[in-house]
């Protein structure tokens, strides 16, 4: 899985916490584990550059930032003994980011 050519789709959640912000977990999930595939130096490399051409730096005091966050949890099936594990990397940008680089 390419995570920037998933970044530089529009499909980011609107959601708001305390402010206007957008969101895109890209991840797995599995029954009783998942595979996440690794972030690795050259694609985080190719991600801060792609977001560098529209002025958005990363955890950026200015109104123009993006985070990167690793996620992992797991719920219980109801009913079964197995456990559902989800686990990737989530991606944050702000309001003025996500306007300045989809619209």
């Amino acid at each position: 899985m390419s995570y920037l050519a998933a970044l530089k789709r529009h499909n980011w959640t609107r959601r708001w916490r305390g402010e206007v912000q957008y969101g895109l977990r890209l991840g797995n999930r599995g029954r009783n584990g998942c595979c996440v595939p690794l972030l690795t130096p050259t694609e985080r490399f190719l991600i801060r550059d792609w977001f560098l051409e529209f002025g958005v730096e990363k955890d950026s005091s200015s109104s123009f930032w993006w985070t990167e966050e690793k996620f992992a949890y797991e719920t219980e099936i109801e009913g079964s003994t197995d456990t559902f594990y989800h686990a990737g990397v989530e991606f944050t940008l702000s309001k003025d980011a996500y306007n300045k680089i989809f619209n």
